[in-house]
């Protein structure tokens, strides 16, 4: 089995721009840039970073300012500083673990852990959270790390309405459809069938004057 790589800052460097690496990276020095990594990103005792560091896991025993993603865990070791009184530090991450000084704003997906040492100035975004006996917070805390579930869309009903309209030749019927439920009224569509012939019979004065009429022909 090979050993991990493994690329060190020392203490007297200082490096100004962005860094990119494979490897874990660990400063004991000073960085002014941003530091991309799909491995982990360490700031030692007496390390100092400031500006961007994306990265699977972060570690911080020295100080950082600035935003950190991590897409596994944040730490905060004991003695370690994240943000300052002039400029909050943002940080996200499935997992944050604080045993040094916080000021800024932390977000994880599953959990936040604040040890004893931990002190926190700010605003903790998490759906689950744990201190120990000691810690301090002085901020806002959200546990709305969950989201609501989608209200389930009613059944929607129909109910039919028939309608009889007496007119001088027979019926019109007329079917009117609803449907409720859904909030939505379908537009009602009147159904016009043919209407039935009535009979009408001839006035009975009529029938009288035809049969006195044929009796004086005879």
């Amino acid at each position: 089995m090979q050993d991990e790589q493994f690329t060190e800052i020392g203490p007297r460097t200082l490096v100004k721009g962005d860094i990119e690496s494979n490897e874990v990276l660990a400063v004991f020095g000073q960085v002014e840039g941003k530091i991309l990594s799909n491995s982990s990103v360490s700031i030692e005792e007496g390390g100092f970073v400031t500006s961007v560091i994306e990265a699977e896991t972060i570690i911080v025993a020295g100080e950082f300012q600035g935003e950190a993603i991590a897409a596994d865990q944040f730490e905060i070791s004991a003695g370690g500083l994240v943000g300052s009184l002039d400029q909050d530090a943002s940080i996200q991450a499935a997992r944050i673990i604080i045993a040094g000084d916080f000021i800024g704003e932390a977000t994880a997906s599953e959990i936040i852990e604040i040890a004893s040492t931990g002190r926190v100035l700010g605003t903790l975004n998490t759906p689950r959270l744990v201190m120990e006996d000691g810690a301090l917070v002085d901020g806002d805390v959200l546990m709305d790390g969950l989201s609501k579930p989608e209200p389930v869309a009613q059944p929607t009903r129909t109910s039919r309405t028939t309608t009889q309209t007496q007119t001088r030749r027979g019926f019109t019927r007329k079917e009117t459809t609803t449907k409720t439920g859904s909030g939505r009224t379908a537009v009602p569509v009147p159904i016009r069938r043919p209407a039935r012939p009535v009979y009408e019979p001839e006035p009975v004065s009529e029938v009288i004057e035809q049969q006195e009429t044929d009796d004086t022909e005879e």
